[in-house]
Formats: structure tokens, sequence, C-alpha cells
């Protein structure tokens, strides 16, 4: 079967993450998103949901492609926020931390 436009979308959302990373964020086997990205199966819409919350991604763009697809930038700090809604409070903590400290700027060396 060829791949349906909607599993197009969902393949382009999930960029460089395996199959398996962003099935797990998304609370689904690998098998089904495999089904949901080759179009052999349609995604229910608690599946779509969790899809637009976790991924911040517009309901229109995924199922109308009315707009414009999420920039690199934009998917990736959705990523980000998505990984730190999944760690407990130490996860969080050492997230913040992290950032804090990669945000920092860098000293020039001569």
């Amino acid at each position: 079967m060829t791949k349906s436009i909607l599993g197009e979308r969902i393949t382009q959302l999930r960029g460089e993450l395996s199959q398996k990373a962003f099935a797990d964020k998304l609370n689904v086997s690998r098998n089904t998103l495999s089904r949901y990205e080759n179009g052999d199966r349609t995604p229910d819409a608690e599946f779509l949901q969790k899809l637009i919350e976790e991924f911040r991604v517009d309901a229109n763009w995924l199922l109308l492609g009315a707009g414009e697809p999420p920039q690199e930038e934009d998917r990736r700090e959705a990523m980000l926020l998505s990984h730190f809604r999944h760690c407990d409070e130490t996860g969080k903590d050492a997230m913040l931390t992290t950032g804090a400290a990669l945000a920092q700027p860098q000293s020039k060396k001569d």
C-alpha cells in the first residue's frame, strides 16, 4: 500500500527519532506507528490528540495540509518539552541545570 499523506506528515514530525522512541512517547507500539506511517492503518483520535499536544502540531496542517508544517526549530523545541514532561522531578531538575549551563555564553580563547 502507498504511504498516505497523513502518514507522510507523521513521518515528517518524527524526524530523526527512531520509530520506537517516537512510538513510546505517544504510547503506541512501533508496529502501530509503522502502520500509521505507511498508510496501512488510520490513526485513531486518541493518537492524533496526543501527537498534536505532545509535539505542538497544528491540527489543520496535520489533518488537512492547511498552513505551514512545523519548522525544524519548532519541532526540536517541542521534542525538548516532551522529554521534560516525561521526566520525574529529579530528571526535570537535571534538564534545567544542564540547559542553564549550556546556555551560558562561551568565552573565546585567544
